[in-house]
């Protein structure tokens, strides 16, 4: 399945892993560069790399962006969706509830949701993702993360007409 990707933004570097980081630091960065390597070359996305912050990040062509970040754990990271949301949907009371509802009622774990209405933007996470596990199936494991935001998407389209 193809993803629609955007070329990176220049500039994007691998974070120092110079010894003034500490292990526990620098190891999660370490491996999660590592799974970016097997994405980026399953999809064509050359200098895929992580950074401190935001992490390595991938603008999709409807302007949505997906972010893959370090955590403090050795053993997981974390996949983040930004989802710009209509101003219409912007408005509903409860939206996040609404959204859980309707959209992962279903999953036994439910990603994180966090709206920004300032920005009007929506981001959904999937935290503490097992490398272990993306390894054994990168392109299974990313389907699954797209097709729960895609679900998301095709919520708030529906929310606005």
């Amino acid at each position: 399945m193809q993803h629609p990707f955007r070329a990176l933004p220049h500039g994007t570097e691998r974070t120092n892993d110079s010894p003034q980081h500490s292990p526990l630091t620098g190891m999660p960065q370490r491996q999660l560069n590592e799974m970016l390597d097997v994405i980026s070359h399953r999809f064509g996305l050359h200098g895929l790399q992580a950074q401190a912050s935001p992490g390595a990040g991938i603008t999709l062509d409807n302007g949505d962006a997906l972010y893959f970040r370090a955590n403090e754990t050795v053993d997981t990271f974390d996949v983040y969706f930004r989802v710009d949301v209509p101003p219409a949907v912007l408005i509903q009371p409860h939206l996040i509830h609404l959204i859980s509802e309707n959209c992962f009622s279903d999953i036994t774990r439910s990603p994180m949701l966090f709206i920004e209405e300032t920005e009007g933007i929506l981001l959904l996470g999937f935290t503490d993702v097992d490398y272990e596990d993306i390894h054994k199936d990168a392109e299974g494991n990313i389907d699954v993360f797209f097709s729960e935001y895609r679900k998301l998407v095709q919520f708030l389209r529906n929310e606005v007409y």
